[in-house]
């Protein structure tokens, strides 16, 4: 009977410990000839690492609000930390001067308007979000 309820607990931490499936999904410009991007190169872009595209201009970031559930699972599959700890990441980058936090929206609509109307933008929205008017990459491990 012990080992039975021992396999029982071991099958049930196993389930809660799979991570969710990916619930965020990430849009450029229309204009921006890419179409796919590494985890780390994605999180190297929202980290203020990177700051040019590969034609030399300017990458607009652009996130949700830090309360927002696609923001927190991007930020626990691509930066590999909480939300909050990245919040805490660009405080002290800006309090040293030595970068600006991504412009912050409220909704998917608000950060699909932003990137259509800024070529050099990326963002992330809800992998349910309308997302006609933008181009969405795949994002590689």
């Amino acid at each position: 009977m012990g080992a039975c309820l021992g396999t029982a607990t071991l099958a049930l931490v196993l389930v809660r410990s799979a991570s969710p499936a990916e619930d965020y999904q990430v849009v450029v410009h229309r204009a921006k000839p890419i179409t796919a991007m590494t985890r780390a190169r994605l999180s190297d872009i929202f980290l203020g690492n990177t700051t040019e595209w590969e034609d030399g201009s300017r990458i607009l970031l652009v996130e949700q609000l830090e309360t927002s559930p696609v923001r927190q699972d991007f930020s626990r599959h691509v930066h590999r930390r909480a939300a909050s700890a990245v919040r805490s990441y660009w405080l002290q980058r800006m309090y040293a001067g030595r970068a600006v936090p991504p412009v912050e929206k409220a909704t998917d609509e608000d950060v699909i308007a932003y990137v259509k109307s800024h070529p050099g933008a990326i963002g992330y929205v809800n992998s349910s979000a309308s997302t006609d008017t933008v181009k969405v990459l795949k994002v590689d491990p």
